[in-house]
């Protein structure tokens, strides 16, 4: 028997108003997401702490939203 590892993700782009993004997969526990902030005229990215956004629909087939809090 093998097992399959799938990462998915989706990107957005922000407008510096915006904090509510959708997703459309599974995720099956709060430990498999994160957030990541990418600055554009930079390349940096920055992995959020996550007391900084929630997930909804951990666990649900048809995904959530990441509500990050203002940074």
């Amino acid at each position: 028997m093998s097992l399959t590892n799938t990462t998915r993700s989706v990107t957005h782009t922000g407008n510096d108003a915006t904090t509510v993004w959708p997703y459309a997969f599974q995720i099956l526990e709060n430990a498999a997401a994160y957030v990541e902030l990418t600055e554009i005229s930079t390349g940096i990215v920055t992995t959020l702490d996550s007391s900084l956004y929630t997930i909804t629909g951990i666990g649900g087939v048809n995904g959530g939203l990441a509500i990050v809090q203002r940074l």
